[in-house]
């Protein structure tokens, strides 16, 4: 990149990637700005220890980016501030490889005018891209965190701003993602609860093991609970999804012919709404096998409300396939799609720390995928962010 106007001390910048424990209902609860008989919207998202690791600083009046992928294939761009705002639309607009970072870089300027231009260069992106871990609004918030570190912003752009910051890029795009996947701002273990009414949103560290539970379903109190994640290596068209699954919502309530419709807005409302305050529950009486059976309803339930809106990607051959498993069911207390499911990613609640090493060497070996991780959501106390 040939945009080095003088030299700066390097910043250094993460970004996490997340994975939705649980649901759907961010979607219903985004509808209540023109539908307000919906029901508030709610999921809980946990920070993953992967994510995109980068330098910063500030330039005069260029904006340089320099990205690389978990195979080390490396993109960069070169734009000059002076044409502002225009150029920047244009290219969220495209919906391209560099549309999310136009469209975050866009709204820095329209909240905090344009202060100057920054060149990012990421060093490390420890997962693979499309496929449910919110690689697209890590990047995002990485570009906003970027600038309130260069441009000393902290205090005014807090994490919630970042998160808001990296939503209003992400939507400038042809994409129409939900709010969910910002929580990756939060960093790795931790568990938010989300809630969204309309345009509003609410964050909430939500309680680990904090109640005691009898009868053995309990995990040490130093490390709850073992969440295995892997990426199925398979192919998934997150915005034809969405846009399948928000077409639930051109009616409200739905017209009584139309049954799909009906059974999407009852899952992606009251039903998903029930099913975060029973991993709320499990997540706070340290009860792993009430989680791991939380997530394996939910995902029966999925699959009859929300597949026949969008059979091509929800079918999901890959992702049920391991999920019917019989080692993963004897390793797990039970599993479920993430994001917006297809065959992007799984994840599964280990019955213990063994276990979930050995359901990590069985994904690996026995079904060959190559991006196995866990996520270990620690005790911690209930506090708003």
């Amino acid at each position: 990149m040939q945009a080095h106007q003088h030299p700066q001390a390097h910043t250094h910048v993460f970004s996490f990637f997340s994975s939705n424990l649980i649901s759907q209902t961010r979607q219903a609860g985004g509808f209540r700005r023109t539908h307000p008989s919906l029901p508030v919207g709610s999921c809980l998202v946990v920070g993953t220890s992967e994510g995109i690791s980068a330098t910063a600083f500030k330039l005069r009046n260029k904006i340089a980016i320099r990205t690389k992928t978990d195979t080390g294939e490396t993109n960069e761009v070169v734009w000059d501030v002076a044409n502002g705002s225009e150029d920047l639309s244009r290219i969220a607009n495209e919906g391209k490889f560099w549309s999310y970072i136009a469209g975050t870089i866009q709204e820095v300027y329209k909240k905090y005018g344009n202060v100057g231009g920054i060149c990012v260069e990421v060093t490390k992106c420890s997962l693979p891209v499309k496929k449910g871990l919110s690689s697209s609004a890590a990047i995002c918030v990485l570009v906003a965190r970027a600038f309130s570190k260069c441009y000393a912003m902290e205090k005014e752009m807090s994490v919630l701003e970042q998160m808001e910051l990296a939503y209003l890029g992400e939507i400038a795009t042809p994409s129409r993602c939900g709010r969910m996947d910002q929580a990756c701002a939060f960093g790795s273990g931790v568990c938010v609860t989300m809630t969204f009414d309309g345009d509003e949103m609410k964050c909430e560290e939500t309680p680990v093991g904090n109640e005691r539970t009898v009868g053995g379903e309990s995990t040490s109190d130093n490390e709850c609970f073992h969440i295995v994640v892997c990426d199925l290596d398979g192919q998934k068209d997150t915005v034809k999804i969405l846009k399948d699954l928000q077409s639930a919502f051109e009616n409200v309530p739905p017209k009584v012919e139309n049954a799909s419709h009906a059974d999407a807005q009852k899952f992606l409302g009251e039903l998903s709404y029930e099913y975060v305050q029973t991993a709320k529950r499990a997540l706070s009486s340290n009860n792993a096998k009430l989680l791991g059976q939380t997530f394996t309803e939910y995902q029966r339930a999925f699959d009859l409300h929300l597949v026949p809106l969008c059979e091509s990607e929800l079918t999901a051959p890959k992702l049920h396939a391991i999920l019917a498993d019989p080692k993963v069911k004897i390793y797990s207390y039970g599993g479920k799609g993430v994001g917006s499911q297809g065959d992007g990613s799984a994840q599964f609640v280990a019955r213990d720390a063994f276990q979930a090493d050995l359901l990590e060497k069985h994904l690996r070996n026995v079904w060959k995928l190559e991006h196995v991780m866990r996520v270990v959501i620690k005790s911690t106390s209930s506090s708003s962010l």
